[in-house]
């Protein structure tokens, strides 16, 4: 029988069963539990009107069909459909809800002539790959979860302590998700530089190379050997909404693409740059696979403080025409573990006279870790490290804002401000020492 506990209806709660406890190679028999579903029998003319009100209540579970066809197998069921209830929310008539019963009154039907028990055997293709894995691991280890679908690939970045497990993992979860061929375990931090992580194949084929979709268009790279996060798709979406075109955006940290395409397509001059040699063959490929028009963008493989100097900077002083102090202009930073660093960069980047010629103002948006909990305290701290790095205390109405918990203790941030003249024409060298705050 399977593991049953009660609810406070005096419901039977399916699980595995128990002697799966600690296993670590997959036995899918040692799933098999034989239990008792309830069934009702419904005429087929009445189908239509009792799924209203039913369907809440039936087996939802992979592999069980809730609306079962039994006149297949015995003709005296030629009119009727038999449904399965889930068990953990009907163990009988009179637990179904008063909305309910008032219409089986409203169609002439006696339910607890055709309710009845059915035997019925619960497989490993029965079981969600949540219960599979709750009843596998050790109850005091946490659950395998917040893994990532990067095209056919699923991430993982499990702990230390389901190393015994972790092929068992593996191919569970390649088994439960269908459009999923490749499982991966990260097995070390990411490499700073180049934004990459090393990682094992648990499951499934050795194939890196994939396709995502984000926010409609698509992405296509070697996922060992560049960085991409799915869960910042909506961070994305939020800077490409803020952009009109014909404005400016200098990526200095633009990886494969997700911030510099999309706003290419939305007719912005881009300036696109990634270190990692990798990134930046993804990232001219990703242009030309949204079809992005060549004369909105070009696209550099350089140390972002070589890139600020050497190609933002003297494009920024190319826009003095009226045209363009219409249009606004961002810098984009989006390399957390470091990004910060880079604001030295900003310091004494033009002299006195070319600070005053400029037109155009560029809004810098630098994304950075910040340990601690969310609130003022991290606010002020995050505000100190910029102020730090950039030699000077952050414009009065720069932003601060959370974008995303990274983990327990572990904040995403983004520092955002106008690069104003005084700070394009600072004395780099007559700003305070600095040293390398701990930003993970």
């Amino acid at each position: 029988m399977a593991d049953e506990g009660s609810s406070s209806e005096g419901a039977v709660l399916l699980r595995p069963p128990q002697t799966v406890r600690g296993m670590t190679q997959l036995d899918k028999d040692a799933f098999k539990v034989q239990t008792k579903l309830p069934v009702l029998f419904i005429p087929n003319d009445k189908m239509h009107k009792t799924m209203k009100v039913l369907k809440e209540f039936l087996m939802k579970r992979p592999g069980v069909s809730a609306i079962d066809d039994v006149a297949l197998n015995d003709p005296r069921y030629k009119k009727v459909k038999r449904i399965i209830f889930d068990p953990e929310k009907c163990r009988s008539v009179d637990a179904l809800p008063d909305h309910v019963k008032e219409r089986f009154q409203e169609l002439k039907m006696l339910p607890e002539t055709d309710f009845e028990f059915i035997d019925y055997e619960i497989t490993y293709d029965n079981w969600k790959y949540e219960e599979i894995l709750q009843a596998v691991l050790p109850e005091e280890e946490q659950k395998v979860a917040g893994f990532s679908r990067i095209g056919h690939i699923l991430h993982l970045n499990l702990k230390e302590y389901h190393e015994d497990y972790k092929w068992l993992i593996g191919q569970v979860l390649l088994e439960k998700f269908s459009t999923i061929r490749t499982v991966v375990n990260k097995v070390n931090t990411i490499d700073s530089t180049y934004r990459n992580f090393a990682m094992e194949v648990l499951a499934g084929e050795d194939d890196m190379l994939t396709t995502c979709r984000e926010n409609g268009l698509q992405f296509r790279m070697d996922f060992s050997r560049v960085f991409w996060n799915p869960r910042l798709g909506t961070e994305h979406q939020r800077i490409t909404d803020q952009l009109r075109s014909g404005d400016v955006v200098y990526d200095v940290m633009a990886g494969i693409g997700p911030f510099a395409v999309p706003a290419a397509k939305k007719q912005c001059c881009v300036l696109a740059n990634d270190l990692n040699p990798e990134s930046y063959k993804w990232l001219l490929h990703n242009m030309k696979l949204n079809k992005v028009n060549g004369a909105n963008e070009q696209c550099f493989n350089m140390d972002g403080r070589q890139f600020i100097r050497e190609q933002l900077k003297p494009h920024l002083m190319q826009q003095q025409s009226d045209e363009a102090s219409q249009c606004s202009a961002h810098i984009l930073m989006n390399l957390p573990a470091l990004a910060v660093e880079f604001l030295d960069a900003f310091q004494g980047l033009c002299s006195e006279q070319e600070a005053a010629s400029l037109r155009l103002l560029p809004t810098v948006h630098c994304y950075s870790f910040c340990s601690g909990q969310w609130g003022s305290e991290m606010i002020e701290q995050m505000r100190g490290t910029a102020a730090l790095h950039l030699g000077c205390p952050l414009p009065a109405d720069a932003v601060i804002r959370q974008v995303r918990n990274v983990a327990p203790g572990k904040e995403m941030l983004c520092v955002e401000f106008k690069l104003s003249r005084s700070i394009l024409c600072s004395n780099a060298d007559a700003a305070p020492e600095k040293k390398r705050a701990k930003l993970e």
